[in-house]
């Protein structure tokens, strides 16, 4: 069988990064653009805004080969694409079975009662071709990068904001200032999207969210105060309660709507107030998205401090064990209390 020869240069993927910012790294390198390293070596033509394809599920073959030539395992460069995501995480990416949609959002319900059934064909969860195309991430992350470099995870509407730094992901692209130096510059004036001057309610919540679903996608479980969860299983209640948030009353019913309403006036939001327009959440525009989110977290902090004035088995299963007031504030912040209890976890098979 015929061997590849090892690239002189091939520095190895920093954690969590997607391939196609390791791609862009180590072509890079050779002073030329990532593309072109595709095309000469491994016979792969994309336009310089198809790059991103590669991260969602590239050729096996593919794989195999940037293996011999960088001596990464294959496997390990796999973890680069959003295939390693599959099936905890999300369920497929072939978008052919029609009950997807319905086993992904409606079977961790978070308000009572399960919600009827949608069709929907071609879906994949937290996955729209145009966000997965765009650039975005966190200005701080990328400023104390060695070398700035895309993280996977910020491919997907799942996390809005970066919880370590508490910003706003903001869009943005890759480019070469000078030869073997990679740079990332923000689209400040883009219209379609927000930075963390343009949101005047409060983002803590979002950022606790956010921290609970960074661990997710990037440990595989989550660390809550009723005690350890898979991750997967936390994504698909994120996203039943997003889908329960944005449903018509039809599909929810009267009795949820109610339970809903205090959540979206907290937030001094008028956007669900009719409930009348069905979109679905990978589909929405970025502001609309984002309010989701917004509302979804302060849901959540209301569960955790066992606020809700409804209960499912979800919200059983989320405050399961005692929730010591050390126990809350560990998940979201500005603890009030001083006293060391013991954690009892309960881990989810």
């Amino acid at each position: 069988m015929y061997k590849y020869k090892r690239w002189p240069l091939h520095p190895p993927p920093y954690p969590n990064e997607s391939l196609s910012s390791w791609v862009k790294r180590i072509a890079i390198g050779y002073d030329i653009e990532a593309e072109e390293l595709l095309a000469c070596e491994f016979g792969i033509n994309l336009g310089i805004f198809e790059l991103y394809s590669i991260d969602l599920n590239p050729p096996i073959d593919f794989l195999s080969q940037l293996s011999e030539r960088t001596g990464i395992e294959s496997n390990a460069i796999r973890t680069l694409t959003a295939q390693s995501y599959v099936p905890l995480l999300i369920d497929t990416f072939e978008g052919t079975e029609t009950s997807t949609f319905n086993n992904y959002t409606n079977q961790f319900n978070v308000f009572t009662g399960r919600r009827e059934n949608v069709a929907m064909d071609s879906w994949i969860p937290w996955f729209n071709p145009d966000r997965f195309a765009d650039t975005q991430g966190c200005e701080i992350c990328l400023k104390e990068d060695l070398e700035p470099y895309l993280r996977l995870h910020w491919r997907f509407p799942w996390m809005m904001s970066c919880p370590i730094h508490k910003l706003l992901l903001e869009r943005g692209m890759f480019y070469s200032l000078q030869p073997r130096k990679m740079r990332f510059s923000f689209y400040k004036d883009y219209n379609c999207n927000y930075n963390n001057s343009d949101v005047t309610q409060p983002l803590d919540d979002l950022y606790a969210m956010d921290a609970i679903t960074l661990q997710a996608v990037t440990k595989g479980v989550v660390e809550l105060p009723s005690g350890n969860l898979h991750g997967g299983v936390w994504l698909r209640i994120l996203r039943t309660l997003i889908e329960e948030l944005n449903s018509l009353v039809k599909t929810i019913g009267r009795k949820n709507r109610s339970l809903m309403i205090p959540f979206w006036q907290e937030l001094d939001s008028f956007v669900k107030a009719r409930f009348i327009k069905y979109n679905i959440f990978e589909q929405c525009d970025y502001k609309r998205q984002l309010k989701l989110m917004l509302v979804a977290a302060l849901v959540f902090k209301a569960i955790f401090a066992k606020e809700t004035k409804f209960t499912s088995r979800v919200v059983n299963l989320l405050t399961s064990l005692p929730i010591y007031e050390n126990d809350f504030f560990s998940v979201y912040g500005q603890s009030r209390s001083t006293i060391k209890t013991p954690c009892v976890i309960s881990t989810l098979y």
